[in-house]
């Protein structure tokens, strides 16, 4: 076990950057990419059709990762014959507002 001075939770800079926000060089680095891949589009894709269709698929594969959303699995063990219809009623409306954002 690793002993510190500080309390979980607690830093030795109480001003520093707030939970939640991203590093500046992690977002300026990030912004850098989106403009190389934005401005070489066109080349990436001439670039992408000349390689086998297997290498395409890989690198595609490997690209999507930093696109979509990573997917995370839930637990949702719900015991519905013990709900009231209302209960039930505002669930689904719930998961459909968080599905539409």
């Amino acid at each position: 076990m690793v002993h510190s001075r500080f309390k979980p939770g607690q830093s030795g800079n109480p001003k520093g950057r707030p939970k939640g926000v991203k590093n500046k060089v992690t977002t300026e680095t990030r912004a850098w990419l989106q403009k190389i891949v934005n401005d070489n589009r066109q080349q990436l894709e001439v670039d992408l059709m000349r390689l086998d269709p297997r290498d395409r698929w890989n690198i595609i594969e490997k690209l999507l990762q930093y696109c979509l959303p990573k997917l995370s699995t839930i637990d949702a063990s719900v015991q519905f014959e013990q709900l009231n219809e209302e209960t039930i009623e505002q669930i689904v409306n719930e998961l459909l507002q968080s599905i539409r954002k």
